[in-house]
C-alpha cells in the first residue's frame, strides 16, 4: 500500500523507476510512502491529521509467492504470506491497483487518478 502525503516539504526515494522518470505537475509537493498496514485501524492511525491518499496495490497471493521466490535474501519467509492475506482488511477508501501491471502503467493510471 502505497500513501501519497501532500502536505509533506520533502519527496522521499520513489517506489519504482517509471515514479522518478515521472514529470511533476501538481502545486503541492507530493511524498510517496509506502505501508503495510493491513489493518483499517493501523491506516487510521497514520492518516490521522495528514492530507493522504491511499493507493492500494491489488495482489492474489500466487503472484507476491512469485514475486517472493524471486528475491534473494529476503526477509519475509513465503510461509507468512497466506497469513498476512488472512489479516488484510482491504481499504475502503483508495485508489486500486493491479499489482500485477507494469510500473509503467500502474504509474500512469495513479497519476490519471490522481488528476496529474
Amino acid at each position: 500500500m502505497a500513501l501519497l502525503n501532500a502536505s509533506m516539504d520533502t519527496v522521499s526515494t520513489p517506489p519504482s523507476p517509471a515514479a522518478s522518470r515521472a514529470p511533476r505537475t501538481t502545486s503541492k509537493p507530493t511524498t510517496p510512502r509506502g505501508s503495510a498496514a493491513l489493518k483499517e485501524t493501523y491506516r487510521t492511525i497514520l492518516t490521522s491529521g495528514v492530507d493522504v491518499t491511499m493507493v492500494y496495490l491489488q495482489a492474489e497471493p500466487e503472484l507476491v509467492r512469485s514475486r517472493l521466490d524471486s528475491r534473494k535474501g529476503h526477509y519475509m519467509p513465503k510461509q507468512l504470506i497466506e497469513s498476512q492475506f488472512l489479516a488484510l482488511e482491504e481499504p475502503k477508501q483508495a485508489i486500486v491497483i493491479d499489482a500485477g501491471w507494469p510500473s509503467e502503467k500502474a504509474v500512469t493510471a495513479i497519476r490519471s487518478r490522481l488528476g496529474k
